[in-house]
């Protein structure tokens, strides 16, 4: 399988989030009453997810724990490890939390019924390399849980549209089980929960939709990203 992000400069993926101090009391202010702030979204979620083994990846601090059957966990951030590694879940009541990212995961193929991916996506650095190491550790019928925005005003451009990235993750051998909107406050527009089920292993020729254009080293697809959405291969 092609790498199009250089697997031996990985760690450079940490330099940005590794060391931030992050404050969890954040996450019980006015916004967030409720685990993502949506209790639609957590039932969209539980909904959605399978039983056996549940990846969550860019965990946090670990709330979602408290509330989902997470059995294994990646966190690119070191505080946000440790804050992690103290919470027990009373439904898997070990989950098995490590520091990574979701470029890079250290599970062996077809290991999960579950990947979980709630608030994250817009921070990636390379989706393609994500898309296909879900892919890779999902069974086959395992299913992909994770949220995008619509009309975000934060960062334009973070996040893709709910629309491309759906028809986008059919040529990485997925078909989709479920799409749900919630509204958010103004300035983060709409938030889409979006399910998907694999149905094939990951095969690099099926991208037949993506525009994939290389200027100067660097790569965007013209049909994905707006103009200004692209990353350098390491």
């Amino acid at each position: 399988m092609p790498e199009l992000f250089n697997r031996e400069n990985i760690a450079k993926l940490f330099e940005s989030v590794y060391e931030d101090e992050y404050d969890d009391s954040i996450q019980s202010t006015e916004r967030d009453k409720t685990l993502y702030g949506s209790e639609e979204l957590v039932q969209f979620i539980k909904r959605n997810i399978k039983s056996g083994f549940v990846l969550e990846m860019g965990c946090g601090s670990g709330k979602s724990f408290e509330v989902f059957p997470i059995t294994h966990a990646i966190e690119p951030n070191k505080y946000r490890i440790e804050q992690a590694k103290k919470r027990v879940s009373p439904i898997t009541k070990c989950p098995c939390v490590e520091i990574g990212v979701a470029e890079c995961l250290p599970w062996n193929d077809n290991y999960f019924d579950t990947v979980l991916m709630i608030g994250t996506l817009g921070h990636l650095r390379s989706m393609f390399e994500t898309f296909m190491e879900v892919n890779r550790v999902l069974r086959p019928g395992g299913v992909f849980i994770f949220d995008t925005f619509e009309g975000y005003t934060g960062f334009p451009g973070l996040y893709p549209s709910a629309n491309n990235v759906i028809e986008i993750l059919k040529d990485f051998g997925f078909k989709l089980i479920e799409r749900r909107s919630f509204e958010m406050k103004k300035s983060l527009g709409t938030r889409v929960g979006i399910a998907v089920e694999k149905i094939e292993s990951f095969n690099f020729k099926h991208l037949r939709h993506l525009q994939v254009i290389r200027e100067n080293n660097r790569y965007k697809l013209a049909n994905f990203f707006p103009e200004d959405r692209d990353w350098n291969l390491l």
